[in-house]
């Protein structure tokens, strides 16, 4: 992302409304588009599902994490979905 996202509230979005592109969107900037030229797009309905992930097991791509004793949390201001 470029910067710290658990420093501020950040508006995430993803864009799936047609079967070629999903985009990512942080704070209205596109950050990455799949097209399927990776492998195949999912072709299955999505869910919107939220979480408090330390990313254990990936340190390389978010560097170590380190438990800092007290209880962790996530704070969401508001969660909403558009059918195209």
């Amino acid at each position: 992302l470029g910067f710290d996202a658990s420093a501020g509230y950040h508006d995430y979005a993803i864009e799936w409304w047609n079967q070629g592109t999903i985009n990512w969107f942080v704070d209205g900037r596109l950050v990455h588009q799949e097209n399927g030229s990776r492998g195949p797009l999912p072709t299955r309905p999505m869910r919107i599902m939220t979480n408090l992930w330390p990313g254990i097991g990936v340190d390389d791509w978010l560097g170590r994490f380190t438990y800092p004793g007290t209880p962790l949390t996530a704070r969401y201001d508001w969660i909403t979905y558009t059918k195209y």
